[in-house]
């Protein structure tokens, strides 16, 4: 017997759900390159290097990349594309309706954008300082423009006594000026 043109209506159905599913996972997917593995290298660093201590990222990044952008919260995508010079975002079309239009749209949010030549991220992790502790922020690099991989140099301030989550280490990677 046939159902409108096809021998089994349910062969149809089934291709109808797994296209959904696929052109679903493409609208609201992550972008590729994500390391969350810096934040965990970058708290392990800050530790061993205590207060006042330095952190070199090109040191502690093994991947490819000559330059690195930190966003802070409420960067909007066009702000981040420009400091960028080209178009890039971590989060899917259904992610930037959901945030308003914002890439890191609360606050503690920070995001770290890794360059390699003209317009290849080769990785990139949203930190959280009002995440799980320790937490790591990049507080007053944000916005800084691109940091070369050279240059990519920190000081490690103890945020614990100041930070909203006292009680927890905490630690602020602040760029080392005037190199």
């Amino acid at each position: 017997m046939r159902y409108g043109g096809l021998a089994n209506p349910f062969v149809g159905f089934g291709a109808l759900i797994v296209a959904v599913a696929l052109l679903g996972y493409v609208a609201v997917g992550p972008a590729g390159n994500e390391r969350p593995e810096v934040q965990q290298t970058v708290v392990a660093a800050a530790e061993r290097v205590g207060d006042g201590g330095s952190v070199a990222l090109a040191d502690l990044l093994p991947f490819q990349w000559d330059r690195m952008y930190v966003f802070g919260s409420y960067t909007t995508p066009n702000a981040m594309n420009d400091a960028l010079g080209f178009d890039w975002s971590p989060l899917s079309p259904l992610d930037t309706v959901i945030s308003a239009g914002a890439v890191m749209p609360s606050d503690g949010l920070f995001l770290l954008v890794f360059v390699q030549g003209d317009n290849q991220v080769t990785g990139w992790v949203e930190l959280n300082a009002n995440g799980d502790p320790p937490f790591v922020e990049f507080d007053d690099s944000a916005g800084s423009g691109a940091i070369s991989r050279a240059n990519a140099i920190f000081t490690v301030q103890d945020a614990s006594s100041w930070m909203s989550q006292s009680q927890y280490e905490a630690w602020e990677l602040n760029l080392v000026r005037n190199r």
